[in-house]
């Protein structure tokens, strides 16, 4: 059955609060499935038989409208369509990492040319970026919303249609969300019966082995990214040696943005791209984990030899999971060797 997200707008404003378990119910009034709340009620998902996105929004704001007596504007987008707004990069790596916030606007349809035209005309240093595609506002803001002339309604009033904002935290959070109810459909019946994330979310050690095999390639084959990401916090950071001096800080998508980059220029495709785990010691408290990995990387077809590297990688327990927080990278050389614990 077809999985969807509901984006609702201002449905705790003005005095009015909906708690989760209360909209949670509303959804399975309408015979919806599988009903979660992410986030506060703003967001849901939810399965529909329905294959018409638009429809199911007009059923939601009637019947939303009809039990709590004001106006909720629904904006509904299939799973594909949220993982497609996550995914996608409107600005560089860089921009991001300086500015206060990536905001994603979620419209009822692709707004005229003249409204874009003056949304995209707010762009500036000091308030910012804006960027449409498809259905979709980004809005990339230096400052917090306390400090901007811009809100979201000055943005509805230029685009005559309603809009709602959401952190693209947010939105990569629910992504996750989705693709671990995609991995949850395709296990095994057994594996589910039992026990709710499959192997290898069930442990930090297994997430990691993961990790590694996925970004290993056969000449011939593509890095699956979308299951690479799905190991990952929305939030999580990843640090990386890229000199004897630099390091290069990431969120997921840059450090995916990176690797594609690396991999298109290094041919991966074309010669097959190893990263093998030589040792892994892992440490695990409750519901954090520490694991240290000692590695070799190389080309498949490369004369040289691999070169090795040290990560420590974070890792929490959350919703029955485990979810890698942080990666950090470092390069042994003669003035700092491997450990000794990471000896083989």
């Amino acid at each position: 059955m077809p999985r969807y997200v509901a984006f609702l707008r201002a449905i705790n404003v003005g005095g009015h609060v909906v708690k989760m378990e209360a909209l949670r119910r509303h959804f399975e009034a309408l015979d919806f499935s599988e009903v979660e709340t992410v986030i506060a009620s703003g967001n849901v998902i939810f399965e529909a038989p329905s294959k018409n996105a638009k429809a199911i929004e007009k059923r939601i704001e009637d019947h939303l409208q009809r039990k709590l007596g004001y106006p909720v504007e629904t904006f509904v987008r299939s799973s594909a369509e949220v993982t497609a707004v996550a995914n996608y990069r409107p600005f560089k790596s860089a921009d991001i990492a300086g500015a206060h916030a990536l905001y994603i606007g979620f419209l009822d349809d692709a707004p005229a040319s003249a409204a874009k035209k003056k949304v995209l005309a707010l762009s500036d240093d000091d308030e910012g970026g804006f960027h449409f595609y498809d259905r979709e506002l980004y809005w990339l803001r230096r400052k917090q919303f306390s400090e901007s002339k811009i809100t979201g309604n000055h943005l509805e009033r230029i685009l005559e249609m309603p809009t709602t904002l959401r952190n693209v935290t947010t939105v990569r959070k629910i992504a996750a969300k989705l693709a671990l109810g995609l991995a949850l459909l395709v296990s095994p019946l057994a594996v589910r019966a039992d026990s709710p994330p499959p192997t290898p979310f069930l442990s930090a050690e297994g997430v990691v082995r993961e990790l590694y095999r996925l970004v290993t390639v056969e000449k011939g084959q593509e890095t699956d990214w979308e299951a690479a990401r799905a190991l990952f916090l929305p939030e999580a950071v990843i640090v990386l040696r890229v000199s004897k001096e630099a390091t290069q800080v990431f969120d997921v998508q840059g450090w995916i943005d990176d690797f594609i980059a690396w991999n298109e220029k290094a041919r991966v495709k074309e010669r097959g791209f190893s990263e093998k785990i030589i040792v892994l010691k892992p440490r695990v408290f409750r519901d954090i984990a520490n694991v240290f990995v000692l590695y070799e990387a190389s080309l498949s077809d490369s004369s040289k030899p691999p070169s090795r590297g040290v990560d420590s990688i974070e890792l929490v327990k959350k919703d029955g999971r485990w979810w890698i927080a942080a990666i950090t990278n470092d390069l042994p050389n003669a003035e700092h060797p491997i450990p000794a614990e990471l000896q083989e």
